[in-house]
């Protein structure tokens, strides 16, 4: 904005120049009149483009703010829901597995509420928040989403894997080694190792 302020100033030292050029009591040539008009009009059609440049720069720096403010409430609600889901899971493992990361993620929003509130507003500060945020939050979501979904398929093959354990020895000691997977917050292990199991039932079944 300074260097626009600079060039709009030239402009008029320039233009006062000119018209004192003009009124001069010694006739000027045509053509030199011509080309001094020329140079105001070339100047004059730089800062028009200038001030264009300047004023969708801060349309973007209001759309970039805007963005970051929604994501704000998106992020902030994302979060909240995951967090019912590792309480409504019931899993000490499950909340210690992903405390520090969600707390980071609080932190970040609160990093980016305060950037935005802080005028002049540091976008590029506020853009790399946001960019971290999503990075970060979509990854954190997508992995306690899938260790959700684990939790009750590895549950589930374990309540049925349950039926066999007292009276057939080696799945008893397969559905143990899988119990202990799952309470060390090794869902997918623990799934798959029982998952294994009753396929090999079935197969089992199956040839008889």
């Amino acid at each position: 904005m300074e260097e626009i302020q600079q060039d709009i100033n030239n402009l008029s030292n320039s233009k006062r120049a000119f018209d004192t050029f003009i009124h001069n009591v010694n006739m000027q040539p045509y053509s030199i009149l011509v080309a001094k008009m020329n140079e105001l009009n070339d100047d004059s059609d730089k800062i028009d483009l200038k001030l264009r440049d300047f004023n969708a720069y801060l349309n973007s720096l209001k759309n970039d703010s805007e963005v970051a403010f929604e994501l704000i409430f998106s992020y902030y609600s994302r979060i909240k829901e995951i967090e019912r889901k590792i309480r409504d899971a019931n899993l000490p493992i499950l909340d210690k597995k992903y405390k520090e990361n969600i707390d980071y993620l609080y932190i970040l929003l609160d990093s980016i509420n305060t950037s935005l509130n802080i005028l002049p507003i540091n976008v590029e500060e506020v853009n790399k928040y946001v960019e971290e945020l999503k990075q970060k939050g979509d990854e954190l979501i997508g992995q306690i989403n899938k260790d959700v979904n684990l939790i009750v398929m590895a549950e589930t093959s374990i309540l049925y894997a349950n039926r066999d354990r007292h009276h057939l020895n080696d799945v008893h000691i397969v559905v143990k080694q899988s119990e202990q997977l799952f309470f060390e917050g090794e869902f997918e292990k623990s799934y798959v190792q029982t998952g294994d199991l009753l396929k090999r039932f079935r197969d089992e079944n199956s040839d008889k």
